[in-house]
C-alpha cells in the first residue's frame, strides 16, 4: 500500500518499547498502519514529513477495524521536473507547471 502522512503518534507498549500508530492517505481514502515494537527501531527514522510511502505488511484486525502491521515503510522517491524540461518517463499533469508530474 501507499500513501501520504496525514497523521502519526507514538505511545508506550505494553510490554515496553514504543509503538506507532500512522494515518496514510491515498486516493481511495485513509489507512492506519501500526508499527509494533519489534519494527519501531527500524522503521522509525524513516518516517519523515508528508511522504508519499509504500508501506508492506499483514492486515490485521483490531477492535473492529482493519490496519497494516508493518514490516517495512519506505518513502517514495517522487522525482520532479527541473529547469531544462521534464525528466525522462515523466508526463506533466495538464494544466500544472511541469514540476508536477505523473510518474510512470
Amino acid at each position: 500500500m501507499a500513501g501520504v502522512l496525514d497523521a502519526l503518534r507514538v505511545a508506550e507498549a505494553r510490554g515496553g518499547g514504543s509503538v506507532e500508530f500512522l494515518t496514510l492517505e491515498d486516493a481511495a481514502g485513509v489507512f492506519e498502519v501500526t508499527v509494533w515494537p519489534s519494527a519501531y527501531q527500524r522503521i522509525a527514522a524513516r518516517v519523515r514529513g508528508l511522504g508519499p510511502y509504500v508501506v508492506t505488511g499483514r492486515v490485521e484486525e483490531r477492535m473492529g477495524a482493519l490496519a497494516v502491521a508493518a514490516e517495512s515503510v519506505e518513502p517514495v522517491k517522487v522525482h520532479r521536473g527541473f529547469p531544462g524540461g521534464p525528466e525522462k518517463g515523466t508526463t506533466p499533469l495538464p494544466g500544472h507547471p511541469p514540476s508536477k508530474m505523473i510518474l510512470p
